[in-house]
């Protein structure tokens, strides 16, 4: 599989997985800074790691705990070429606590 960071500006970046429709998940990305490389890393491949191991299904719309982080999974709307997936991608983004209420 592949981690890929594909910068929007000097500190914006997608970061994407590849690869991993070649053991029946999703593609995931996340949209985030430069220095969030590790935190995305590890965010997207405990994703896969769960997804793998429990055979879940995450689906557009879908939001997950994640730890003691809340996630919602959206679609790509920038940049398909290079985001979307065999299998589709999902878009991880981080619900903020003021999104909770």
């Amino acid at each position: 599989t592949g981690f890929v960071k594909m910068f929007k500006t000097e500190e914006d970046v997608w970061f994407c997985t590849k690869a991993y429709p070649r053991w029946g998940v999703p593609n995931f990305a996340f949209f985030g800074k430069h220095d969030q490389a590790e935190e995305a890393f590890a965010l997207l491949s405990g994703l896969f790691s769960y997804v793998r191991s429990s055979g879940a299904t995450i689906n557009i719309g879908d939001t997950a705990q994640f730890g003691e982080l809340l996630l919602r999974f959206e679609a790509v709307t920038e940049f398909p070429d290079y985001l979307e997936g065999p299998l589709g991608t999902r878009v991880v983004r981080l619900v903020t606590p003021a999104e909770r209420h």
